[in-house]
This record gives structure tokens, sequence and C-alpha cells, in this order.
């Protein structure tokens, strides 16, 4: 799911703004549940590094975006 997101929902590996109203939630609610996988995904093996990895780098990206 992780992959998908970098896929289809950032630009240059930052999450891609969702305008105003309810659907600007969506942007937030998105990197909190990164944030989750990124230091609470189980596992060891290739797939869950990997996955962890991904998922931090689109927060790390998406906060150093946001900042600037």
């Amino acid at each position: 799911m992780v992959s998908a997101v970098e896929t289809h929902l950032t630009r240059d590996g930052v999450l891609t703004g969702h305008r105003g109203g309810d659907s600007g939630l969506f942007s937030g609610i998105l990197a909190r549940y990164l944030a989750l996988v990124a230091v609470e995904l189980p596992g060891d093996d290739a797939a869950a590094t990997a996955t962890r990895s991904t998922a931090a780098e689109l927060i790390a990206r998406s906060a150093d975006a946001a900042w600037a």
C-alpha cells in the first residue's frame, strides 16, 4: 500500500495537496498513518524494511517541503 501512495499520491516523493475543506484533511491523516508504518510496521524481512524506509522518506520529504 505504501508503494501505491508513493506512485499515485506524491510528486517527487512529496505528498500532494488535496485542496481545502474535508478533503484537505486527507493528507494529514495519510501522513499520520505513514509515520506509524515507518516506526511500527513489524518484521525484519526485506519487504517490511523497504516499506518502513519508503514511508519514512515520504514523511521526511513532505515535512521538508512544507517547512520550505
